[in-house]
């Protein structure tokens, strides 16, 4: 039996709140790394 929609619609919700956030977690750990880190991870000299 499938979910009724408002649920599907929680559940969107849900894993869009979780990718925005992963995606925050993943730009504060990059510019919390040191400069010189960052940069030779990107090939800039």
């Amino acid at each position: 039996m499938p979910l009724p929609l408002r649920t599907q619609v929680d559940q969107g919700k849900t894993l869009v709140i979780a990718c925005v956030y992963a995606a925050t977690l993943m730009v504060a750990y990059v510019e919390a790394r040191p400069e010189n880190e960052a940069d030779a991870s990107l090939g800039v000299d």
